[in-house]
């Protein structure tokens, strides 16, 4: 019988060419030195995705995924107006980057909250494979957030990873404004 491997690369909707071949490059490398001889592998890094597997891995699905998460919390008296800004602010962006009209289904946007530490802006981004549907890509970051509260709640910046899609957020810039949406 015959085994067919099928892979796919995502490089971050704000990554220059460069950056992106980079990125897939150490990508590549690196996943056949860390999971030699297997029939399916994803590596996450910052700016780029990398997998592959002998079936397809759930468009919409959880599993597989990474979850990473800052070790600050938020404070608890910002608790309740950050999650009501953040989680806002994420599900705009899946949406906006699930209907994007251009190659990329990918956004970004910052939202204010109201509480007492000094940065009450956070950031955040959403991004789809391009091959995925509008639909596919909306379920995904659906998914992708939805798994946010149980591993990183109340944390001052999180991601979670999907093999479709993944969703970030953080109390600072963290992605390239030039060439990115802008959802404010």
């Amino acid at each position: 019988t015959t085994s067919v491997a099928n892979g796919q690369f995502l490089c971050r909707g704000d990554a220059s060419a460069a950056t992106c071949q980079d990125c897939i490059a150490t990508a590549a490398k690196e996943i056949t030195r860390l999971c030699p001889n297997k029939t399916e592998s994803i590596i996450w890094y910052d700016e780029c995705t990398l997998y592959f597997t002998n079936h397809y891995f759930s468009r919409t699905g959880i599993e597989p995924r990474a979850m990473l998460s800052d070790d600050r919390n938020i404070s608890a008296s910002d608790l309740d107006s950050f999650n009501r800004t953040l989680f806002s602010l994420l599900n705009d962006l899946a949406e906006e980057a699930a209907n994007s009209q251009s190659a990329k289904k990918f956004a970004t946007g910052q939202s204010r909250f109201d509480g007492s530490s000094p940065q009450r802006t956070v950031y955040a981004l959403a991004e789809c494979a391009p091959t995925e549907t509008s639909t596919q890509c909306e379920e995904c970051l659906k998914n992708a957030i939805s798994t946010l509260p149980s591993c990183c709640g109340g944390k001052q910046g999180a991601r979670a990873l999907l093999a479709h899609c993944d969703v970030r957020y953080e109390l600072f810039l963290f992605y390239n404004t030039s060439g990115t949406s802008g959802t404010e």
